[in-house]
């Protein structure tokens, strides 16, 4: 309609009464950027059903490496206002641990923010990082040994259970994350996934699946 994400989903939203949406693969920056402007009060309205929004990590000097620089201040003021307006939201967010010259302050940096501020109904999916070499991370020095971020992708994975919050690592808790989305989903209406891709969006029912993980470095 060639206007921005709330007024796409303002306008889905009058078109289909009683569907509820969910932002998938949706950019912390671009939530950041859109909560001001009409998000805020989508969220209020219960519109929004679930906020799929990887963050990839908690430390800024790691996300500008991996070239996905956020406001992580704004970020965490917008997210537990959010959480406040509707306490039936969901988040789901992805991090990702051993990232090319990650160190073991900026991890530990990394999971305090997100046991900081994804503290409602959130669903945290852990990855340690496999770097493409066809990508820019493959020239980033110090590489994080793939053995230590599986290391610290368990340590993520025990923080973040011990703060009460869900979790996704491996294939088994991948089926329990499914389960886990298809219970909240019997207490909704219909529900129509978002799906953000690089340089478009795609509306289909959330029963469709999408696409998985987060984009290879």
């Amino acid at each position: 309609i060639g206007s921005n994400v709330p007024a796409l989903v303002k306008h889905l939203a009058g078109e289909f009464p009683g569907v509820r949406f969910a932002l998938d693969q949706y950019h912390a920056a671009y939530f950041v950027r859109d909560f001001p402007r009409g998000l805020r009060e989508l969220i209020r309205d219960g519109s929004i059903h679930e906020l799929k929004m990887p963050i990839q990590s908690g430390c800024e000097r790691v996300l500008k490496a991996m070239n996905r620089v956020t406001n992580l201040a704004k970020l965490a003021e917008y997210v537990q206002e959010a959480a406040a307006l509707d306490p039936d939201l969901l988040f789901v967010t992805h991090v990702i641990t051993g990232f090319p010259t990650e160190t073991e302050a900026e991890f530990r940096e990394s999971v305090a923010y997100v046991k900081r501020v994804f503290t409602h109904n959130a669903l945290v999916y852990v990855f340690p990082c496999s770097v493409h070499p066809a990508t820019p991370a493959a020239g980033l020095e110090p590489r994080v040994p793939y053995e230590e971020a599986i290391r610290r992708a368990r340590d993520a994975e025990a923080a973040f259970r011990q703060a009460g919050m869900d979790v996704c690592l491996d294939q088994l808790d991948a089926i329990r994350a499914q389960t886990y989305e298809a219970l909240s989903e019997a207490h909704a209406a219909t529900i129509v996934d978002i799906l953000f891709t690089a340089d478009r969006q795609w509306a289909a029912p959330i029963s469709d699946g999408g696409a998985g993980g987060p984009r290879p470095f």
